[in-house]
């Protein structure tokens, strides 16, 4: 919320879904919530779980997925941060 680089939030949308989409589970009907920072260089970390979907393995394909969708563009110059936290829900709808 109140990032004002739409751009961005886009690139880094359009990496998590292709390393998604390679690992998404065939299970459908869950959805889990994660957390990550994004450091002023790009690079990902605090990679953490904020809302589970009760399967270890759907939750760990959508940590992984963050995780190999990095690194980032560097955080845009104008953005007065050196951090970027970002709040991604993961699902698999049929």
């Amino acid at each position: 919320t109140n990032f004002p680089y739409p751009w961005y939030i886009t690139q880094v949308r359009n990496s998590l879904w292709a390393e998604w989409s390679k690992r998404m589970p065939k299970t459908t009907g869950l959805s889990v919530l994660v957390s990550f920072n994004i450091d002023r260089y790009g690079a990902v970390y605090a990679v953490q779980i904020e809302k589970s979907s009760g399967n270890d393995s759907y939750d760990y394909a959508a940590t992984s997925a963050v995780q190999n969708s990095a690194p980032y563009p560097p955080l845009p110059k104008g953005f007065g941060k050196d951090i970027l936290t970002v709040t991604v829900e993961f699902k698999n709808e049929d």
